[in-house]
Order: C-alpha cells, then structure tokens, then sequence
C-alpha cells in the first residue's frame, strides 16, 4: 500500500515536470541571463546618448570655439514687390446688336477692322421703314392743315364777337347774340386745340419713322474722345434675315488694355492709384501699367480685391486674353538696416541675430519691419552692427565662442541644411 502511494507520488511529480517544462524551452539558467540583458542594453542606450549630448555641449562647457559663417549688417534701400498674375482684357467691349428686322443687304466692316464712332458697319433693307416714314409725314401734313383751318375758323369767329360787343354796347345787339359770338370763339378754340395736338402726335410719328430708317444703318456708337475700336467678330453676312436686338458684331478698344488681378488683405494696403506696374508677357515682351481702379472691398468667397491696371497699347503688340506676370512694389523702406534673413532665429519667442563680437557672439534681439529678396529690414538696435552670424547659430547662446569660418557677401544664400565650413 504504501509502495503504491510512493509510485503514485513520483509518477504525479514526473507529470508536473512534463507540464510546466515544454521540451524546445531554455534551461532555467539561459533564461535567466536573457533577463539579465534587457536592463543591461537600456542602460548602455541611455549612456550613449548622454554622451552624444555631452559631446555636443563639449566646445561650449570646454571653451571650444564653434565654426559660424557671418555677413555683414549694412544700411540700404530695400523694396516688398508683390508678383500678380492675371489675363489682358479689352479697356471697352461693345455688342453692336440690328434695332431693325430686315434683310441685311451690305456689311462694311470685317474681322480686325479699326471703326471709328458712327461708321456704318451694314445696311439692313429699309424700303418698308421708308413706306412708314413717307405716310407720317403725309399724315403731319394733314394735321397742319387742320392747323390752319381752325385758326381760320376762330379769327372768323373773334371777328364776330367783336362786331356783337360793339353793336350790344350801342344798344342794338341783343344779350343772346352776344353769348352766341361768345360761344363760337370757344368752340373754335377747342377745335384749334385738337389740331395742334394732332400736329404733335404726327410729328412724332414722323421722327419715329425717320428713326426707323436711320436704324437700317448700323453703327457703333461711343464716344469721340475714346477714339476707335477693333472688330472682334462678325456675326453677320449680307443676305442674312435679322431681327431686333440680333448680335451683329463685337468692338472692343485695345488701346488701352485692363488687366484685372487681386490681391490678398495684407497687399491691399500697399495697392493705390496711379501706382506703376512692370508687366511681362509670355515670350518676355514687357510693358508698364498704371493702377487705374481699386475695388473698396473684398469678395466674400475669394478674401482678395479687385485691381485694375490700364497698360498702354498704341502699337497693339499686346493681345486681349494674353496672361502676363505683373510686379509691383508695394512699400519702399530707404536706410534701413539690413540683414541676410538666414541670420534670424528664435530664442523664447523672440527673433534675435547673433553679432560676433571678437571671438564671442552676442545674442541681439530684433523687430522685423519689412522681408524682400532674402534680406530682411529691422528696427536699428543697441549693438546690432559689424557681422552676424548667418550659419551655425542654431547652436549658439550667448557668449559663446564662435570662429569664422566663411564670409556670405549681401545677395548670397546659403543651404538651412548646411554646416558651417570648418
């Protein structure tokens, strides 16, 4: 019996021993070390980069002189040009439209052509505006007629009154003779009345029709101090039935042209009229403009203004629809005192250049008034004069020890990515 139990117990430990230990697992012992390894790797991770970190704070903890480029602070003019782009578009555009239906027998104008105010550009058939014309004047005739026929009538009536008052004041003519003239004289009154008011009518029958008639000739009409224009398109050939209101050509005025651009809330300012704009088309034909209108406000969906520029065009190199390139300066800053923009950087944010001062560099803040062609306009500051360091000043604090190692002249520029050259 107790034999048994002492088998059962071994074989129940030999069990436990197949569980918890599968055969592909480590020995206890390796185990062991690969835990011992986890803190040791993090501990040496972290070693290493404090040495890297203590490396590159060595030159300044030790005295070591950390390699900059500089340029030189200088005082000079320095201007904000603003590039607009936008498209060329005619000064004037005018749709000359028929104001007559009828057959257009001549057409005097084609693509191109240069009219001047009132040419003729066709003819439409006006025999029938013609016929309704000559029966107005017939009918103004006749009622100047009836003019003159009612003036006739009443002075014959005037007449008579005047013989009734004359005969009633003697006695002889009766009370009712009398309102008889009377009432004559009113009535011919009246009938004149109606007559020149039919005159009146007539006549402007008649210059309805003879506006008519003039209609048939279709002109462009502006006016004479804009000078002439160019035909954009012909709608229209002779033969072609037109009715009123029928697009027959298109004149637009190339001399001057508009080019419209806009411009964003912070260059508005700098925007006003009679401002001169260089523009530059493609193939690098170049011309000056003039800032003619400034819209008051801004598009809701857009943010930006409407500009116009009026660019002469007296030889008419430039085309309607020509995208061009326009700069224009938008605020001029003379003896300013300037710096290469690279030599900004921040510190507590604060923009501040770092001066060399002998073989240390001083820490400078500054106030930017205006940034143009990779220089940069601030306020004249304590101190702020001689060189600055225009690369490697990431690196530097206050006093540090710097060592030129190169010199940028104004205009050059140098790689953000690039190290100073030891």
């Amino acid at each position: 019996m107790g034999g048994t139990r002492l088998d059962a117990r071994r074989g129940g430990r030999h069990a436990r021993d197949l569980v918890t230990v599968p055969p592909d697992a480590p020995p206890p012992r390796r185990r062991a070390r690969w835990i011992l390894l986890v803190p040791v790797a993090i501990l040496v991770l972290a070693g290493a980069r404090w040495l890297m970190q203590d490396g590159a704070e060595a030159p300044r903890r030790t005295g070591g002189a950390a390699p900059v480029e500089v340029a030189p602070v200088r005082i000079g003019a320095i201007a904000a040009v603003r590039e607009l782009t936008g498209t060329l578009e005619p000064s004037a555009q005018a749709i000359v439209a028929a104001e007559l239906a009828g057959t257009v027998l001549e057409v005097h104008a084609v693509l191109a052509d240069q009219v001047a105010p009132e040419e003729i550009l066709a003819v439409i058939d006006d025999r029938e505006a013609r016929q309704i014309a000559a029966a107005a004047r017939a009918s103004l005739a006749v009622a100047r007629a009836r003019v003159r026929a009612a003036e006739s009538v009443l002075a014959t009536a005037q007449r008579a009154r005047g013989r009734s008052e004359a005969l009633g004041e003697r006695g002889i003519a009766s009370d009712t003779s009398r309102e008889t003239a009377q009432a004559a004289v009113t009535e011919a009154e009246a009938a004149l009345a109606v007559a020149q008011a039919e005159v009146a009518r007539a006549q402007a029958d008649a210059s309805a029709a003879r506006l008519q008639v003039e209609r048939a000739r279709v002109r462009g009409r502006w006016s004479d101090d804009a000078g002439p224009r160019r035909v954009a398109e012909r709608a229209v050939d002779e033969g072609a039935r037109v009715a009123v209101g029928d697009a027959l050509f298109t004149l637009v005025d190339v001399d001057p042209l508009l080019l419209v651009v806009r411009v964003t809330p912070e260059d508005y300012a700098g925007i006003a009229p009679g401002q001169s704009v260089t523009l530059r088309a493609a193939g690098g034909a170049e011309a000056e403009g003039t800032v003619a209108r400034i819209a008051p406000g801004f598009d809701a969906e857009s943010r930006q203004a409407r500009v116009e520029i009026e660019v002469a065009n007296p030889d008419g190199a430039l085309r309607p629809g020509t995208f061009v390139r326009s700069q224009a300066v938008l605020r001029t800053l003379e003896d300013a005192t300037l710096i290469p923009e690279e030599a900004l950087t921040r510190r507590d944010g604060q923009d501040v250049v770092f001066v060399v001062d002998g073989e240390t560099a001083r820490m400078v803040p500054v106030t930017i008034r205006l940034r143009a062609g990779g220089e940069v306009a601030v306020e004249a500051a304590p101190g702020l004069e001689g060189q600055v360091v225009t690369l490697g000043q990431q690196r530097l604090d206050e006093g540090a020890a710097v060592r030129i190692a190169g010199t940028r002249e104004p205009g050059d520029t140098a790689d953000a990515d690039e190290e100073p050259a030891e």
